[in-house]
C-alpha cells in the first residue's frame, strides 16, 4: 500500500496548479495537512468560544445591573465614600493644625459698609 497525497490551488490569474506525492513525501505532507488543519481548527473555535463568553457575560451583568440597580447605586455610593473618608480625614487634620484650637480662630469681622447677603436668593438676584 502506497500513499499518494494530491492537492490543487490557484496563483491569481496564473491558472491551476497541481502537486501530486507518493512514498515518504506523501506521508509528510499529509501529517502536515492534519497537523495545520487541527491547529486552525482549535484557535478558531477559542476565538469563537471566547467571543461567545463575553457577549454571555455582557449579557448577564446588563440582566443583573437592571435587576439590582438600587443595589447598585448603594454599593457605589458607599464605594465613593469608602474611597474619599481617608482624604477627608486628612483635610480636617490639616484645618486644625493650621489654623489651631476653636478658641484661637479669630471671628471674621464684616466691614459695616457692605451689604449681607439674603438667606434665600430670588432669581433677579442671582
Amino acid at each position: 500500500m502506497a500513499l499518494h497525497y494530491q492537492t490543487e490551488y490557484r496563483l491569481g490569474n496564473r491558472g491551476r496548479i497541481c502537486r501530486s506525492y507518493t512514498g515518504f513525501q506523501a506521508f509528510v505532507a499529509i501529517v502536515f495537512d492534519l497537523v495545520f488543519g487541527l491547529f486552525f481548527e482549535f484557535v478558531s473555535a477559542m476565538i469563537s468560544l471566547a467571543v461567545r463568553l463575553a457577549v454571555l457575560v455582557v449579557e448577564v451583568l446588563v440582566k443583573l445591573l437592571a435587576i439590582n440597580w438600587k443595589v447598585l447605586v448603594a454599593a457605589m455610593t458607599f464605594l465613593v465614600y469608602v474611597v474619599t473618608l481617608p482624604f477627608a480625614l486628612l483635610h480636617e487634620a490639616v484645618d486644625r493644625l493650621r489654623s489651631g484650637g476653636p478658641a484661637e480662630r479669630p471671628e471674621p469681622h464684616p466691614d459695616p459698609t457692605s451689604l449681607r447677603k439674603p438667606s434665600w436668593a430670588f432669581s433677579r438676584e442671582v
